[in-house]
């Protein structure tokens, strides 16, 4: 195996592998990492954080700053991809990120959705929708989008069966040209715990997007103000649009394929 190899296999399984100073690190998204990847980079790591040096010492595009406060913003290579997907396709749900979280019986309705609107506030993607233009595809954040938690109360008697009727009847498919995607539910079962039903678009999310839900709605349920964001993803898709227009990118385009210019090995 090359290292390029286990940067491809690393980023199909959704794991990052990155820098920390001098220190190797690697974010697995609670995920069950092949035991081959591991041994690879126990037995290389040297090599691997040299290899990773030089990839980050590529200065061959700009940073990326925050882009001024407009009505509309361009979209990103792979929220194209989605969007032509959704529409060629009508494929349902198939894009849908739904997850549950079981929360506290002592958290109060009202703190859980007040936390859920701290979180959306924090994050422009939760308040992202689209919408076209002289036939061309925008982004719309949403200022005024609130977060109203659809409540599902249960009886004594309910059973897991009754359980997965509401989460599957709460997975719905998205219209991409009206916010919000992101909504939330809440199933009450007497006695139990809530069980907090999350579903959103992958358009507007990744696999880094639960874990970053997970921990900011903890925060703001114990009452601590979240860190504001320096850069939201509408500023990536304008930094991606602006170096797809000039010559800087086709130097970073010319530098990745000369690093993957020899064949995986299978």
């Amino acid at each position: 195996m090359k290292i390029k190899d286990l940067l491809s296999r690393l980023n199909e399984e959704n794991c990052v592998l990155y820098l920390d100073e001098d220190n190797l690190k690697l974010r697995t998204n609670n995920r069950l990492v092949d035991s081959e990847l591991i041994s690879f980079l126990k037995e290389n790591r040297t090599e691997v954080i040299s290899y990773l040096k030089k990839i980050n010492n590529q200065e061959l595009v700009n940073k990326i700053h925050v882009v001024e406060k407009k009505e509309y913003y361009p979209i990103s290579s792979i929220q194209k991809r989605f969007y032509i997907l959704q529409n060629m396709n009508s494929l349902g749900t198939s894009y849908n990120m739904s997850f549950i979280i079981p929360l506290s019986k002592n958290l109060s309705f009202e703190l859980i959705e007040k936390a859920f609107n701290c979180l959306i506030s924090n994050n422009e993607n939760f308040r992202t929708y689209f919408k076209e233009i002289n036939s061309e595809l925008f982004q719309i954040i949403d200022s005024e989008i609130r977060i109203n938690i659809v409540c599902f109360n249960l009886s004594p008697e309910s059973n897991e069966d009754e359980i997965k009727k509401i989460i599957n009847y709460f997975v719905k498919p998205f219209d991409l040209l009206k916010g919000s995607l992101f909504r939330v539910g809440l199933i009450n079962r007497p006695g139990q715990d809530y069980i907090l039903m999350v579903d959103m678009h992958h358009i507007i999310s990744d696999g880094l997007t639960t874990s970053i839900i997970g921990r900011e709605l903890l925060t703001s349920i114990n009452g601590e103000s979240l860190l504001p964001k320096k850069i939201q993803y509408k500023d990536f898709a304008f930094w991606q649009k602006s170096n797809l227009e000039n010559e800087s990118f086709k130097k970073e385009e010319d530098y990745w394929l000369n690093v993957f210019n020899e064949e995986i090995d299978v």
